[in-house]
């Protein structure tokens, strides 16, 4: 028996398919190209980890006994293992502390938890306790004020909570916030985005391929149109406020008054850094006093 004629698309149909999908592989191409970019050589890779169980919230002691691994670093624990907790300190040799922000980049921290610089706090990733279970799978930026550094050894601690299963600390940079922000989006975006690229590719074409050759007639236009609803009254200056932060997590404001007399608030908040939302978008949030 003959096989029948394979289908085809129409010429036009196909044409506009190809057109479609040309911009986004090519927009593929150069970001793959951009993240095969080296490391800056300003940044610091960080080579091992002094690493310890604790008890869950609780600081490692003076005689704890801490065990040196050379990154990346993976431990596990059996099933049905309770939580646990984890201390580990990472150490950075500066010749000089720097005058700019600068920012720590950890590529792979599933397990979260609190980062500090030489003891003082500069972020802190949800982890695990006891009601939750959290697998973080992207990379973390922390910026970290330059005051905090110093020269000679300065360590990083990170404190976290795990249950069962396998984890790992791996891909930990330290260096001028500019530049280890730019690896931080190349990283960002292939954990996060770049996966969806090829699903959404493919689903397009899927699309495309099931879309009828012919597009319907428009329909007409209705004979009476909706009518336009009327723009809202504007926020009066007086209660409008603004506040703005930049890229050390800090607020150009320590408060904000406004009129009893205004029956809305308009607060803007502008981010006056230069890293986009991704590493470092800001939230503003209201309270009441005795919920602050």
């Amino acid at each position: 028996m003959n096989a029948g004629p394979r289908p085809t698309l129409p010429p036009r149909f196909a044409d506009r398919t190809s057109r479609r999908l040309a911009g986004p592989l090519l927009r593929l191409l150069l970001i793959l190209a951009a993240l095969a970019a080296p490391v800056p050589a300003a940044a610091l890779v960080l080579r091992s980890v002094d690493w310890t169980i604790t008890d869950v919230g609780a600081e490692p002691g003076p005689n704890t006994q801490w065990q040196t691994y050379d990154l990346p670093l993976r431990w596990t624990a059996r099933p049905g293992e309770p939580l646990r907790g984890v201390a580990m300190r990472l150490n950075v040799r500066l010749d000089a502390p720097p005058a700019q922000a600068w920012a720590v980049l950890l590529s792979h921290a599933p397990t979260g938890g609190r980062i500090s610089v030489n003891g003082r706090m500069v972020g802190e990733l949800q982890s695990s306790d006891a009601g939750t279970e959290v697998r973080w799978r992207r990379p973390h930026l922390l910026a970290i004020d330059p005051a905090l550094l110093v020269a000679g050894d300065n360590t990083i601690d990170i404190r976290s909570t795990y249950r069962s299963g396998t984890h790992v600390l791996a891909g930990v940079e330290i260096g001028p916030l500019a530049e280890i922000g730019r690896a931080y989006e190349r990283q960002h975006f292939a954990s996060s985005t770049l996966p969806w690229i090829g699903a959404t590719l493919a689903a397009s074409l899927a699309l495309g391929v099931a879309a009828a050759a012919q597009t319907p007639p428009a329909k007409p236009a209705a004979a009476n149109a909706a009518a336009v609803k009327p723009a809202a009254a504007a926020v009066p200056a007086a209660c409008r406020l603004k506040i703005a932060g930049n890229d050390l997590m800090q607020f150009d404001r320590k408060e904000l008054r406004v009129s009893s007399t205004c029956r809305e608030v308009e607060v803007v908040l502008k981010h006056t850094g230069k890293l986009p939302v991704a590493a470092m978008g800001h939230n503003w949030v209201l309270t009441r006093t005795p919920d602050a």
